[in-house]
């Protein structure tokens, strides 16, 4: 596998990032790109603007079936940045969904393969976490899996619009 097929992602707490301090990494090419999480749309264009902000592409932030995120998706591929989601699972609920499972069993997919197609029917990068090597070619065959409009009009009428993950430092959404 080339070394540009290859991304290794980390996360820096935010109460330990310096002002522009991913600018001055790049710069000394320590890394090649940086990006944000949980940024609202508006703090994302703040961000964006200010110094060093135009070094900014990705910004990672909850998005699964039940939270479709729509808004903050298209406000951040507007601004040319890409989404990379986290909990596409939304703990597990996919598993257990009715309308995804007939989905996953109409085309002999798993119901978390499903969910990494219809993210990727977005535009949206997934971030798969598993150590277990089945697991892990699954998440990689998912990428062969060709939803068509009715699976996806399906899996958007599953949208909630209600997050997961809610941290008390979370920005008001």
């Amino acid at each position: 596998m080339p070394r540009d097929d290859i991304w290794v992602t980390m996360k820096v707490w935010w109460e330990r990032l310096e002002h522009d301090a991913l600018q001055e990494a790049r710069e000394l090419w320590l890394i090649r790109h940086y990006g944000v999480s949980n940024f609202t749309a508006p703090l994302l264009e703040e961000a964006m603007n200010a110094s060093g902000g135009k070094g900014i592409i990705n910004n990672q932030f909850e998005v699964s079936p039940f939270l479709a995120n729509r808004k903050l998706v298209d406000a951040t591929q507007r601004l040319g940045v890409t989404v990379t989601t986290y909990m596409r699972l939304s703990e597990g609920r996919a598993h257990n969904d009715s309308t995804i499972r007939a989905i996953a069993e109409k085309h002999h997919a798993t119901p978390a393969q499903v969910a990494f197609a219809w993210l990727l029917t977005r535009d949206i990068m997934v971030i798969t976490t598993s150590t277990n090597p089945e697991h892990q070619q699954s998440n990689w065959e998912a990428q062969k899996l060709k939803l068509d409009a009715t699976d996806i009009a399906k899996l958007d009428a599953l949208d909630e619009e209600r997050c997961n993950a809610n941290p008390s430092f979370a920005p008001k959404w």
